[in-house]
């Protein structure tokens, strides 16, 4: 892929009626700037991830194999990680048409094309930028959706991709695609997760929270710094995704049934539309 190119080619549509000059693929459309602050914030986390996994799936499964591509615990990410690719395909088999149809485009939006909201959320400016965003998904992703479950972790994602989007959209006046905004809401969802069970997960939720802190701010002054991360995008994902989170769970709390010694683990979140059935066991730390 040329370092520059025409956006008039790029867009393929005249009746956008957009300036023809250079841009940079870095520049917000294909936003190699920010899939790699999507990167470094999430394989930065795999340290505190991996201690969190491990007593995860030790507490809530004991399924072999669930941090593996094709592993059924992670069916929704493998999911998201196959339709960039066909999709990013589909980009270059149209020429770009798709990324003329799809890219987030403020005066197409406020036009009635709502469609845009989401869309850009499953395009990509070039190989990098896919990969980079494809390895954080993979790193955070299977984590968030075995917790969460497929339906609970597709929502929050989807939640987190059209706040990303639309923050965007309101705060930003260029053309930007990607799923980073959609990402920082799945470390929004994980953060509010391992902040509500600290008594389960002890050094290894505060290892998480530390390091997507440290890496947050990271990414935010390096975004201040730089022309091409679309912070818009980025926070509005992440504060969807922990808003979803939070409402949508999970919540795991301790439950004493009338006449039982024993306490039981319920889900109790506020909106309990994916509320589901805690499965093994829980100990506090």
């Amino acid at each position: 892929m040329p370092a520059h190119f025409s956006l008039s080619s790029f867009l393929g549509r005249p009746s956008l009626r957009l300036p023809v000059k250079p841009l940079s693929c870095n520049h917000h459309v294909g936003r190699l700037g920010c899939a790699t602050a999507a990167g470094t914030l999430y394989i930065a986390s795999a340290g505190g991830l991996s201690r969190l996994r491990h007593r995860t799936h030790r507490s809530v499964t004991r399924a072999k194999g669930s941090s593996e591509f094709g592993a059924p615990q992670r069916r929704v990410t493998d999911s998201l990680l196959v339709l960039n690719a066909f999709m990013f395909a589909a980009q270059l088999l149209t020429k770009q048409g798709l990324t003329a149809w799809g890219a987030k485009h403020n005066a197409s939006i406020a036009n009635g094309q709502l469609w845009r909201l989401i869309t850009p959320t499953f395009l990509h400016g070039n190989i990098v930028h896919l990969v980079l965003n494809g390895a954080a998904l993979n790193n955070l992703g299977p984590l968030v959706e075995t917790v969460s479950g497929r339906s609970r972790f597709l929502a929050v994602y989807t939640v987190a991709a059209v706040a990303g989007v639309t923050a965007s959209y309101l705060g930003s006046p260029h053309l930007s695609l990607g799923s980073s905004g959609a990402i920082f809401g799945i470390g929004g969802a994980l953060a509010v997760f391992c902040y509500r069970h600290k008594e389960f997960f002890g050094s290894g939720g505060d290892a998480v929270l530390k390091s997507l802190g440290q890496n947050l701010a990271m990414n935010v002054v390096y975004g201040l710094v730089a022309p091409n991360i679309d912070n818009w995008a980025h926070m509005g994902g992440l504060l969807g995704g922990a808003v979803a989170a939070y409402l949508l769970g999970p919540r795991i709390v301790k439950s004493r049934p009338p006449g039982s010694r024993q306490p039981v683990f319920i889900d109790k979140p506020p909106i309990g539309l994916f509320r589901t059935q805690p499965r093994g066991s829980f100990s506090s730390t």
